[in-house]
């Protein structure tokens, strides 16, 4: 729920009757800020009062113009959950991923008032109308039985759908001292009903969000300049248009709305060739390495030129005419003779091209830190390939729950390591030494460092062995004739080839050397370092 913004809204102060709870709050949204922190949770166990917010539209020396409050859900709440010192609620802890906060999340607003004044409404006795309506008691006895009368009509009133507003407050008054049935136990119809409900909410999924816009029945506005982007500090009103390098014959100073659905419908129309250059050049740079343009994040006049202008200028002339396809546009670079061509580096091409930018070779890569854990999961035989489903804790030496740093399965549950679940405070360690990029800044071309640490990680980490492990688990059960063709097989799932003839005789020989028994195909142990050993040649985390 969306109040009217303060500066049209009559008075100085607005306030709110209202409550919640499950993680249900308020925010204060200065022009648009939707990030604005600190939050408002309201508390459930708290009764319906009285909320004054001040209008800071009408404050010149903060000079904001455009003040929104906003009531929500959990589930509808931008910046929920919360970090850490920023629930300001009555709550002993912040929610769990598998509680049912979201689902049942509330808030009631009953009430607004304006006002020139501080403060907020003051109570009526409202609710004791009834009770003063006949004379004065003439004993004890009649008060007691007046007070019964007034307190069982409000209850009779409210059972026929009649009840006043001096009536609601006498209903929660008795609800918060116990004195009328209100659990499923102690009324058996009801009980079944909350049965049936319990059982209906457990087959409905979390809620989930995105952030969105709706601009319908809103008037367009031009939005002022933040001075070095501070909220409190306007500038001129900039009118709605294009950048003016872009802009060309489009406008959007007439649009019935803000003008991004005619900003989006241009970036993506064919008569915008950058958008399509960009994509192209992104999805280049994944294929080889580097992109035709180096600097993937500029395009401008401080970024590199391209090596080939052509050959981007035509890939994204047929990007747009193939309707925007991502297949078509993967399969193209893949099937041509540069992505095909060998590794190999002459003496020639070194001299002439010494970094490759020409590409006379395929490069020789390392893979990413995700591509590097999943080859783990795929060839120990322990990836899940499910799509979907929700994010899995990386797994961590110590919790921190204040920061909602909570340790998940040591390898995931053998989830791919998009679903691993990334958090700025502590990202997954064994992804961060493969140069998992920073997740505070946009990166267009990732780091590629070979250091001590990736080899001790591969040597030492407890998911290598682990997965080690599963492998081997697998391998002695897996019916091979002989230590020769498992280790081809072996050859073949983590390298993608098979031995040569030296390799294969060094390796066979290799775990002999580890055997811890007679029966070595059956050898576990053995085994395990063998795949363990596979998993720390430099083949299995370069590909060329």
């Amino acid at each position: 729920v969306r109040m009217p913004a303060q500066d049209v809204t009559p008075g100085k102060f607005l306030s709110l009757k209202l409550c919640g709870g499950e993680w249900s709050g308020f925010m204060i949204v200065p022009q648009n800020a939707f990030q604005t922190e600190p939050l408002m949770f309201l508390d459930g166990e708290a009764p319906l009062k009285w909320i004054a917010l001040a209008d800071r539209g009408t404050r010149p020396e903060h000079g904001v113009t455009r003040v929104l409050p906003e009531l929500m859900t959990a589930s509808l709440h931008p910046n929920f959950p919360p970090r850490t010192g920023l629930a300001r609620a009555g709550k002993a802890r912040l929610p769990d991923d598998d509680d049912g906060f979201a689902k049942r999340s509330w808030f009631s607003l009953t009430g607004i008032v304006t006002s020139d004044s501080s403060g907020v409404p003051q109570e009526t006795l409202a609710s004791f109308e009834t009770l003063f309506d006949a004379d004065a008691p003439g004993s004890t006895e009649e008060a007691w039985d007046r007070v019964a009368v007034w307190l069982s009509d409000s209850v009779r009133r409210w059972a026929a759908n009649r009840v006043s507003a001096g009536d609601v407050d006498t209903l929660n008054w008795l609800l918060t001292q116990n004195l009328l049935p209100h659990r499923a136990e102690d009324l058996p119809e009801v009980a079944k009903l909350v049965e049936r409900y319990r059982e209906v909410e457990a087959t409905i999924a979390y809620p989930r969000s995105a952030m969105g816009m709706d601009e319908r029945g809103v008037k367009p506005l031009d939005y002022r300049l933040n001075i070095r982007g501070d909220v409190y500090k306007n500038g001129p009103a900039i009118r709605r248009n294009f950048l003016e390098v872009f802009a060309g014959r489009h406008r959007v100073a007439d649009s019935n709305g803000s003008g991004r659905l005619e900003l989006a419908a241009y970036l993506s129309s064919s008569e915008n060739p950058q958008t399509a250059r960009v994509y192209v050049n992104r999805v280049w740079q994944a294929v080889f390495g580097r992109g035709i343009v180096a600097t993937p994040n500029d395009f401008g006049k401080l970024g590199a030129r391209p090596s080939h202008h052509e050959l981007l200028d035509w890939l994204a002339d047929r990007f747009i005419r193939e309707g925007w396809s991502t297949k078509k546009l993967v399969r193209r670079l893949v099937l041509s003779r540069t992505f095909r061509q060998a590794g190999t580096v002459t003496p020639a091409a070194l001299e002439r091209d010494p970094d490759n930018r020409l590409l006379d070779h395929y490069p020789t890569r390392r893979l990413t830190a995700e591509a590097i854990r999943d080859s783990l999961l795929a060839v120990s035989g322990r990836l899940d390939p499910q799509l979907f489903g929700p994010p899995i804790n990386p797994p961590r030496p110590v919790e921190d729950a204040k920061k909602r740093l909570f340790s998940g399965p040591l390898d995931g549950d053998g989830r791919r390591s998009i679903y691993l679940k990334m958090s700025i405070m502590d990202p997954p360690k064994f992804l961060v030494c493969f140069n998992l990029p920073d997740l505070k800044l946009p990166t267009g071309r990732r780091d590629v460092t070979n250091g001590p640490a990736q080899a001790l990680a591969l040597l030492n980490n407890e998911l290598v062995v682990a997965l080690s492990e599963y492998w081997a688990e697998r391998l002695v059960r897996d019916g091979a004739r002989n230590p020769e063709a498992r280790v081809r097989a072996m050859f073949v799932r983590a390298l993608g080839r098979t031995p040569s003839d030296v390799e294969l005789r060094r390796w066979t020989e290799g775990v002999a050397g580890f055997a811890t028994s007679d029966n070595l195909m059956a050898d576990r142990a053995a085994w395990s370092e063998l795949a363990h050993l596979l998993f720390n040649t430099k083949e299995f985390i370069y590909y060329r």
